[in-house]
């Protein structure tokens, strides 16, 4: 129920311990079981997905400290918002307009323009599983973009792919059928434009997917164990991932 501030050794990358933000704490709101964090392009606001507040909470990030200020809050029980129940993951959409956001309880994939001043979110789309019905959204565990392509992954194993018009009148959310079977539970989805690579974080194997052809290929599977989140070196050369461990993963480029 809280965010932590570090501060990084750029050269040895070791971190400091500066401060935290408690959900309900000093006008904190919306940290409740927090799951995902989201910098804003440019790095002037900070999205937090409170899972058990139903909420995104907004935060402003100071440029010189990196230390934040409540800014606004999203939540399901406000008059025209919806996506939101158990809000799990979010994501930029191709060319930074909407955050996209998945939601467990909500068994849905939402979409909100963002005011590119304020940071502050209003709601714009929405697709359900009821609505699909290929089961990718009846739980889903992560999300991941790669330009018009919006991939969503759940605790049943499967990878859906999804599209997203920002132009459009009316932005609307298609469900465009299932992408690759994981075999299980997949607890995190990482893409890398570099040979269009989509990592896999399951409780057993970290997969990796090749997406360059007609069809998506299972390109490797390492053996892992409790794997909750991923991330990539800003080289793209090392691959994190934590869960029980912290582990890191050499990468092969082009």
């Amino acid at each position: 129920d809280a965010i932590g501030v570090f501060a990084r050794n750029p050269g040895s990358g070791a971190l400091t311990y500066v401060t935290r933000y408690q959900d309900g704490e000093a006008g904190i709101d919306g940290l409740g079981g927090v799951q995902r964090l989201l910098l804003a392009p440019g790095g002037a606001q900070l999205y937090a997905a409170g899972t058990l507040d139903d909420a995104i909470a907004v935060f402003n990030v100071n440029a010189g400290s990196g230390l934040l200020t409540p800014a606004s809050i999203v939540r399901q029980s406000q008059p025209g918002m919806d996506g939101l129940n158990g809000v799990r993951d979010l994501a930029w959409s191709a060319g930074n307009s909407h955050l996209l956001a998945i939601a467990g309880e909500n068994q849905s994939i939402a979409a909100f323009t963002r005011n590119p001043v304020s940071g502050a979110l209003t709601f714009a789309a929405l697709r359900q599983e009821f609505e699909v019905g290929n089961g990718v959204l009846a739980s889903p565990r992560a999300l991941e973009v790669d330009g018009q392509r919006v991939m969503v992954a759940s605790a049943n194993g499967r990878v859906g792919q999804f599209g997203f018009d920002s132009s459009a009148t009316t932005p609307s959310i298609q469900a465009q059928g299932n992408l690759i079977d994981a075999g299980s539970a997949v607890a995190d989805l990482l893409f890398d434009p570099d040979q269009a690579r989509l990592y896999v974080a399951t409780p057993t194997a970290l997969q990796v997917h090749g997406l360059l052809g007609t069809a998506p290929e299972l390109l490797d599977s390492d053996a892992a164990t409790a794997i909750q989140g991923l991330a990539l070196s800003p080289d793209r050369r090392q691959l994190y991932s934590g869960g029980l461990a912290m582990n890191t993963w050499a990468r092969e480029r082009g």
